[in-house]
């Protein structure tokens, strides 16, 4: 199952999933995240001789006694981080500062977790009438599969999917930390408060920055040249050579920018947004801002974080316009 929830998982959350399989609480704290359980190192046997037990050296076994379930072999080198560690973290962090945990859990029969955070007084941003929405996550596992990551997203972690597209994004911040589970994990652990300040940082600056879109004009036919400049594939040297699926996909983001959800047609940002609602994947009626967080699954991550790009370098567009016009005239 692409959610990735396994018989002994629990996701916990205050508002409802698209999987439906949470269990709703009104706060999340760490009793009742379902995370409040221990992961400990055990050695492994072979077998016996007559000294008594045979034991591999170099590996262990990654167990939860409480749960009486074995997650996995690490070896040696690996470092527990605890969930415990995880929440303790969180709270010194972002001391002083307003947060709620909207969801948490394990994936993969416990062998990775997650928390998943909103901060009340950095949490929602408008530009040009548009709400957006910023979370911060940290994901973690005790299989070795994942490092302990925490960073600032578009993406609600619920589930494996989410778990998996969340990291692809970390659209409004580039910063965060990453933490590997080795013997030096705790010191790194110890300066994340730091990274995850830096990241609040850059994610007012993002929004900065589309509000500065919002008020650079662009004509319409330079939006157009931009796009065939971006669109059209390295190879196409004049518009007869432009193929059809191209050509109906400048035209749908053309017609985006003029005509899309809350755009005017006059603005970098309503180039913006036409690139986000060309490549969302969810129908989302008259939502810019959730349609944007919407776009982070898939291709459309990429793109999108093209166009912010070149939206923000006035080289780089002057670029594709005069590529585009080329093209065009050719």
């Amino acid at each position: 199952m692409s959610h990735n929830i396994q018989e002994l998982d629990i996701i916990t959350a205050t508002e409802a999933t698209w999987h439906g399989l949470e269990k709703r609480v009104d706060a999340i704290d760490f009793e009742t995240s379902g995370l409040d359980w221990d992961v400990v190192e055990s050695p492994i046997y072979l077998g016996k001789d007559e000294g008594g037990l045979i034991e591999i050296p170099g590996y262990n076994a990654i167990e939860i006694p409480e749960r009486d379930h074995v997650i996995g072999v690490s070896k040696e080198s690996y470092e527990i981080i605890q969930n415990s560690e995880i929440w303790e973290l969180i709270n010194d962090a972002f001391t002083g500062v307003d947060f709620e945990v909207t969801c948490a859990g394990s994936l993969g029969n416990l062998s990775k977790v997650f928390f998943s955070l909103q901060l009340k007084e950095h949490q929602s941003y408008l530009v040009n009438g548009d709400a957006f929405k910023s979370h911060f996550n940290f994901l973690s596992s005790h299989d070795g599969s994942q490092c302990f990551v925490g960073f600032d997203s578009h993406t609600r972690v619920v589930c494996g999917n989410t778990f998996k597209w969340s990291q692809r994004d970390r659209g409004s911040a580039k910063a965060g930390f990453r933490v590997r589970h080795t013997k030096n994990a705790q010191r790194y652990i110890d300066n994340a408060a730091k990274a995850i300040e830096a990241t609040l940082e850059k994610r007012a600056e993002f929004y900065a920055s589309l509000g500065a879109m919002d008020e650079r004009e662009i004509s319409r036919n330079k939006v157009l040249q931009a796009l065939v400049g971006w669109v059209a594939p390295k190879d196409v040297k004049s518009k007869k050579d432009i193929s059809t699926v191209t050509k109906n996909k400048i035209r749908s983001m053309r017609m985006k920018f003029a005509n899309g959800i809350a755009n005017k047609g006059e603005t970098r940002y309503d180039f913006f947004n036409a690139v986000t609602e060309q490549f969302t994947h969810h129908n989302v009626a008259s939502d810019a801002g959730k349609n944007f967080g919407a776009s982070e699954f898939g291709s459309g991550a990429d793109r999108k974080a093209e166009a912010y790009e070149f939206l923000m370098d006035d080289d780089k567009l002057d670029a594709l316009v005069a590529r585009g016009e080329a093209i065009l005239q050719g």
